[in-house]
């Protein structure tokens, strides 16, 4: 055995398991991590739609709606 039979080798599974479950609970659906992640994606969506860019300047705005025209 790598962690060998002896308390320290029993105490660092435990550790490990114990962790391992902490993980896979926060990624499942409604977990922390899932929740954060899937929130982040849909600002990230939100953000990169052409309603929401803002425009530096008029003649930037200009360019950046033909391109836009263009794309979409």
């Amino acid at each position: 055995m790598v962690m060998g039979g002896h308390e320290r080798g029993a105490t660092m599974r435990q550790n490990a398991n114990k962790w391992k479950d902490l993980a896979r609970q926060v990624m499942n659906d409604g977990g922390s991590s899932y929740m954060n992640l899937k929130a982040f994606v849909e600002q990230v969506d939100i953000s990169s739609t052409p309603e929401k860019v803002v425009m530096t300047s008029s003649n930037e705005g200009k360019d950046l709606e033909a391109e836009l025209e263009c794309i979409l």
